[in-house]
């Protein structure tokens, strides 16, 4: 089983785990697959504080620090972007 992961539409269950969330990701800009930025979350995303704390990863890709609850993501979510 695989746990803290957002899936778009429901998965097979023998990969649904605990924490799993089945949503939008509500990314900021989704027609833009190559472009990082549009990983990053907004607001409503479901995926904000969703994901499970790793000490291995204390930064995310544009090197923003994990929060104690970090989001669900290659991208944290920082207020205001």
């Amino acid at each position: 089983m695989l746990a803290n992961n957002l899936w778009s539409k429901a998965p097979h269950a023998a990969v649904l785990g605990s924490g799993s969330i089945i949503g939008n990701a509500r990314l900021a800009n989704p027609g833009q697959p190559y472009i990082p930025a549009s990983y990053m979350l907004t607001s409503e995303s479901p995926a904000i504080n969703k994901a499970l704390p790793l000490t291995e990863v204390a930064n995310d890709f544009f090197l923003n620090a994990r929060e104690v609850f970090p989001d669900i993501g290659a991208l944290e979510y920082v207020t205001g972007q």
